[in-house]
């Protein structure tokens, strides 16, 4: 499976987060506000495959694999207690 490389990767979510910050209106930003949003975007994202790899992990000693119900226990965690957990 390909991987892309982790500067790659910075830089397709700091074209995102652009992307989406056009998108609801701004029109101009300096490189930090990106850096932070593009910050926080990666902090969210890892704190909520860490949670998706333990509700797997449950999942399976639990003996209930399906990968559906997982991700539902996962999206219906609300934004705050992604970005609070730890």
């Amino acid at each position: 499976m390909p991987q892309i490389e982790g500067s790659t990767a910075k830089k397709l979510v700091s074209k995102s987060v652009a992307a989406l910050l056009a998108h609801a209106g701004f029109d101009a930003t300096s490189r930090s506000v990106l850096s932070t949003f593009s910050d926080s975007l990666e902090n969210y994202m890892k704190k909520m495959v860490d949670m998706l790899r333990i509700a797997v992990d449950q999942g399976a000693n639990s003996g209930a694999t399906g990968f559906p119900v997982r991700i539902h226990f996962i999206l219906n965690f609300n934004a705050e207690n992604i970005l609070c957990t730890t």
